[in-house]
């Protein structure tokens, strides 16, 4: 290539400074890790008492427990090769969606084995 110039990456860095759109995309990934967060640790606090409010065996209580853990690594080993598909913008908005329509949709169901396509398939049949 000719005419390339070699550019060092950390003197790029440092020789510009974290502004206001730096810090508001910072904001927004940490408010989004956060509320991604939050059931994991929400529902291992409160475990014992859904035992004996619902009178559930622990076995029963074991897939809820594991489902968020299963989804955070998977969403780990896909999100990097899909952004580099789809756009990390894209990507994004995309899961951040989806996680909203899972929690809203959680909040009707009735059973704790429920899938949610039978919490979505009433709204999709009007």
């Amino acid at each position: 290539m000719k005419g390339a110039s070699l550019v060092d990456v950390q003197e790029l860095i440092n020789g510009h400074p974290f502004g206001r759109f730096q810090r508001l995309i910072f904001f927004m990934c940490f408010v989004i890790v956060l509320l991604d967060g939050f059931d994991t640790a929400a529902i291992g606090f409160i475990a014992p008492s859904l035992l004996t409010q619902w009178h559930v065996a622990k076995s029963d209580l074991g897939p809820v427990l594991s489902a968020a853990l299963f989804g955070l690594a998977f969403g780990a080993l896909v999100s990097g090769p899909l952004s580099d598909r789809v756009g990390r913008r894209a990507l994004i908005v995309g899961s951040v969606f989806l996680f909203g329509v899972a929690c809203v949709a959680s909040a009707f169901s009735t059973t704790l084995s429920q899938p949610a396509s039978a919490l979505v398939r009433p709204w999709l049949m009007r």
